[in-house]
């Protein structure tokens, strides 16, 4: 997409990667699942670099190896297929409406206790039955199911995949972007299909270090946590280590401020592939908001953020600071930032939108835009109205009370709009920056004062389409047709929505949820509800002035920085934002991580060596991780499983 002279598409949607869609939904979303409720670790990596090499492996040994297009397949969507546990929610809610945390909390339209004022549709009511008898098999789930499958299924994908198509026109065929871990993934899955001696050697070691390191960090932790039920139990500490705290922590200087390293692997690789001076700036955003920003909003402007000072105390540690800060600081400044990335990326490509707008509308183009993946524009605004107009009709039945013109503005204004910013900071920075939360934020500033409005959500676009472009530039680096791509994550969501069900039922049939044999949803779905009630009963407030200010500010240094290349210094905005959406520990570890590849690892390789393999690298090393996270959690399962009996 990127090129005017293209290779020919080849199939990558065949009853072989289709297999192993269905390998990691079978074997490896209950390993999957079950990690996410005793320690809550996410196994996407070890599911995708599992699926993949094993079944690269063994169409080799069956003399008719994968094709590079279909371990794209495999390695696109073995993630989404082997670690979505969608009924995981449902379970979730019927928790929040039968906890003593939800019941605390009152109402502020009807005054009564928040479980009594959630409506049949979000959740069935307590007296199911459904969560005493721990089956999803209660017709009192069928509507609330409904609602899920046509407002989160259909319309959503049908949506997304509009705001993809076009945004991947934009910004990889009018205004090519780097996508720079589009370039890992291609590496990866053309060395595992091609396997070129050099890189296949470099690809090998990579794997091996990161396998021992991840071996010592994960691996062990892993096992005794979860399979002798030894907690808290680390070598290396995960996921950063603090500096927070302690008789040295950053606390001692600036209160209230975070400073810590991330050790997991893959987070320090990743500055490998990145532009330092991105990198920088990325460290910058993170800095000024996580040390410098919560230091200020606690000391200097504390009467400003009277929940901060109230909620901070000395010996706190990165997760308590970003769980309160976030909540009590930057959840408007975060919509600010967002929407002034969002305007300036507008303004600035409002040249190549219109020209890909025109592009898309010639019948002329019509041939080619198919074969690279494209609708035209009146299908794509067709898909996109269907999607956003669908949600909001669904919307308004069920919450007739709301401002319609809000809801209309809020789907198809403001999600086309953070689609394009989000997908300009991966294909620049290679992080998202949608803000969380977005309908909450909505809800608030309307001044609607019900709570039904905060369990619809309508879709506000954007969510997955900007790595799905990212993923359509993978698939173009190996040559595989883009409607693969779309008809692959159908194929995967209808797995993992089956197979959830199946497992999800199964270990709940086994223990409640929450419950000692599934110890992380004890200690932190509590702490989801706390969080969830708060928006719920209005003690989380709209905060206009932050959000404005926030936002002014912002553009202010986008369009100052914006002069900076004018006299020799670089500037990235979509890295300046995305950095203050990054933890410190993350960022420091990604800035390391590209100083060190730069400066050092280039200076000590023959020259070029590094610039050709360090895609491979960063692969090697997420694969090394991703397969001992995936054997272990297994071995854990199997474990547990020898004792472990339904009822």
């Amino acid at each position: 997409m990127m090129s005017t002279e293209r290779a020919e598409y080849k199939k990558g949607f065949t009853w072989r990667s289709t297999l192993a869609l269905v390998f990691s939904s079978a074997i490896i979303l209950p390993v999957g699942i079950y990690m996410q409720l005793v320690s809550g670790i996410y196994i996407s990596g070890a599911a995708i670099y599992i699926t993949a090499i094993l079944f690269a492996e063994m169409s080799i040994l069956l003399g008719a190896p994968l094709t590079k297009q279909e371990i794209f397949i495999v390695f696109s969507m073995a993630g989404t297929a082997g670690t979505t546990a969608s009924f995981m929610g449902w379970i979730f809610n019927e928790y929040y409406l039968s906890s003593p945390i939800a019941a605390a909390f009152t109402d502020t339209f009807t005054g009564k206790p928040l479980p009594e004022a959630i409506p049949y549709w979000w959740a069935p009511p307590l007296s199911s039955g459904m969560y005493v008898a721990r089956s999803f098999f209660n017709p009192a789930l069928a509507i609330p199911l409904a609602i899920a499958i046509i407002n989160g299924g259909f319309l959503w994908i049908t949506q997304e995949i509009a705001l993809t198509m076009l945004s991947a026109y934009i910004f990889t065929e009018v205004q090519p972007l780097p996508f720079p871990l589009a370039d890992v993934s291609a590496q990866l899955v053309t060395t595992l299909a091609e396997r070129p001696r050099a890189k296949m050697q470099t690809f090998v070691v990579a794997t091996i270090i990161s396998f021992v390191i991840s071996f010592v960090m994960y691996g062990i932790p892993v096992l005794a946590q979860g399979g002798l039920g030894i907690l808290n139990f680390y070598i290396i500490p995960i996921p950063w280590i603090d500096f927070t705290t302690g008789y040295y922590g950053i606390e001692k200087v600036l209160p209230g401020g975070m400073l810590g390293f991330a050790t997991d692997p893959t987070i320090f690789a990743t500055g490998f592939i990145l532009n330092v001076s991105l990198l920088v700036y990325i460290t910058i955003g993170s800095l000024a908001i996580w040390l410098v920003g919560n230091n200020l909003a606690l000391t200097v402007f504390g009467n400003s953020f009277p929940g901060w000072v109230q909620d901070y105390h000395a010996g706190m540690n990165i997760s308590a600071i970003l769980q309160r800060s976030i909540l009590r600081i930057w959840l408007f400044p975060y919509v600010g930032f967002a929407l002034a990335l969002t305007v300036i990326t507008i303004v600035s490509s409002r040249k190549n939108i219109v020209e890909s707008i025109r592009s898309l509308s010639k019948a002329s183009a019509a041939k080619s835009r198919r074969e690279k993946g494209y609708f035209s524009l009146r299908t794509i605004l067709i898909m996109y109205f269907v999607g956003t107009g669908g949600s909001v009709a669904m919307f308004y039945m069920l919450v007739p009370d709301f401002p319609i013109w809000i809801t209309i503005l809020s789907t198809m204004g403001l999600g086309l709009a953070f689609t394009l910013a989000s997908t300009r900071s991966i294909g620049e920075a290679a992080t998202s920056i949608a803000p969380g939360q977005a309908w909450y934020m909505v809800v608030l500033f309307s001044g609607y004062p019900k709570v039904d409005a905060f369990l619809f959500s309508p879709n506000i676009g954007g969510s997955s389409a900007p790595g799905w472009v990212q993923s359509l530039r993978t698939a173009e680096l190996t040559q595989t047709r883009p409607m693969d791509f779309y008809k692959a994550y159908l194929v995967a969501a209808i797995l993992y929505n089956v197979f959830s069900f199946i497992y999800v039922q199964f270990f709940w049939s086994i223990s409640q949820i929450p419950s000692a044999l599934f110890p992380y949803t004890v200690l932190f779905w509590p702490s989801q509800a706390i969080q969830q009630s708060l928006f719920f009963s209005r003690q989380i407030a709209a905060n206009t002035q932050l959000f404005l200010y926030s936002f002014v500010a912002m553009s202010i240094v986008g369009i100052a920085g914006g002069m900076l290349p004018r006299v020799g210094i670089p500037f990235s905005f979509p890295g300046l934002v995305a950095g203050t959406m990054t933890i410190v520990p993350f960022a420091l570890s990604q800035l390391l991580g590209g100083l060190i590849g730069r400066y050092v690892i280039r200076r000590l390789t023959p020259v070029g060596w590094w610039d050709a393999n360090k895609a491979v690298v960063v692969a090697g090393i997420g694969t090394g991780e991703g397969l001992v996270v995936g054997i272990f959690a297994g071995l854990v399962l199997m474990m547990r499983s020898v004792w472990t009996l339904p009822f």
